[in-house]
């Protein structure tokens, strides 16, 4: 049974790309840890194999599950922008965390 996904993604913020950590459970699996569990897991390999300097998660902000992910990995506010989807644009922040 498949419970979710979690990676490691490049994406575009304005003119720059990031190494984003993204994930995305199903509802019946949320509330257990398994999230913070592999975005702990993308960071560490970003940081000791990829050898990046920093990685970055792009939530919605009216996400407060996945901005408590983002926050028990270590990762702090460090923008704003506005995405468009689908003609629609929705405010995002930026969460970031150094090695």
């Amino acid at each position: 049974v498949m419970i979710g996904m979690t990676g490691l993604t490049w994406q575009t913020i304005g003119e720059t790309d990031v190494l984003e950590i993204g994930y995305q459970f199903n509802r019946q699996y949320w509330g257990m840890g398994f999230a913070t569990e592999a975005a702990k897991a993308c960071k560490e390999y970003a940081f000791s194999v990829l050898d990046v300097e920093q990685v970055y998660s792009i939530i919605r902000d009216t996400n407060i599950a996945s901005m408590n992910v983002a926050i028990r990995n270590g990762m702090l506010v460090s923008g704003r922008f506005v995405k468009k989807y689908r003609g629609i644009a929705m405010p995002h922040l930026v969460f970031r965390t150094k090695r």
